[in-house]
């Protein structure tokens, strides 16, 4: 896809580098969601319930917030990359289905074994919400 190759290349890439965090099952404490989002100058208006990992990570050239929401296919791989401009799709990458949508000032990225997770997810994002805060 152009202009969003480089970017799911890099994402499912990442996918072997932390392969522990879709074992987690206990929800990321609230504040450590806003504080980690407030680092990256988004204000969520609601967080989005069922993290169970979240952690700063190089992706490719690019910083992103690397999260893992429970699903009721299985876990479901989120990536926020400030800054990244993508158009919503769906694709499949090396065996890995995978969703890009604009997100506040950057991307959201979707990543799992099956896109069935993948409409509630991003209705969980677009109730979150994502305010560029300037100053944070």
């Amino acid at each position: 896809p152009a202009g969003g190759h480089g970017l799911i290349a890099d994402s499912v890439e990442h996918l072997s580098h932390e392969p522990y965090a879709l074992t987690r099952t206990d929800e990321v404490p609230a504040a450590l969601v806003e504080r980690m989002f407030a680092e990256s100058g988004i204000r969520l208006a609601a967080n989005p319930s069922g993290l169970t990992y979240l952690n700063r990570c190089p992706l490719g050239e690019r910083m992103s917030v690397h999260m893992v929401m429970a699903g009721a296919q299985g876990p479901v791989t989120v990536l926020y990359v400030p800054g990244e401009r993508v158009e919503r799709m769906d694709t499949r990458f090396e065996m890995v289905a995978v969703r890009t949508l604009p997100f506040a000032s950057g991307a959201l990225v979707l990543l799992a074994e099956s896109n069935r997770d993948f409409d509630r997810i991003e209705h969980a994002w677009h109730v979150a919400g994502g305010e560029v805060v300037a100053g944070l």
